[in-house]
């Protein structure tokens, strides 16, 4: 799953710089975020047209885990810490993320991003 890590980076990049094509590559067509301060799930298009509604000041991740959850399938669990907001809405200060990935035809694809507020 090495090549997982790779493309997680990929897919952190693509959403910092605002690459809305290469965020529509390394993710699956019936993709679902649910994202602590957002209020609702969004689907691909809505998450990648949504993409300029983040103002994301800092957003670093540790304790990250990753699991075969089947031949092809991957969970990927970190705490987050961030600062910066959606649609004008302050993005909570500490998360716990899931994510799930799936391999088809040799490329890891997102399939579900979530993050959960926590309490310090």
């Amino acid at each position: 799953m090495s090549d997982l890590k790779a493309t997680t980076i990929e897919l952190d990049k693509a959403f910092k710089d605002r690459d809305l094509a290469k965020l529509r590559q390394l993710m699956t067509v019936d993709h679902v975020a649910i994202i602590a301060g957002h209020g609702a799930p969004l689907a691909n298009a809505e998450l990648i047209s949504s993409h300029t509604n983040y103002d994301l000041a800092s957003f670093e991740t540790s304790d990250m885990t990753q699991s075969a959850l089947g031949h092809d399938v991957a969970l990927i669990t970190y705490d987050v810490r961030q600062s910066g907001s959606y649609a004008g809405n302050p993005l909570p200060a500490k998360a716990f993320a899931s994510e799930i990935w799936v391999r088809s035809d040799g490329q890891w694809r997102q399939r579900m991003f979530q993050t959960t507020a926590l309490v310090d």
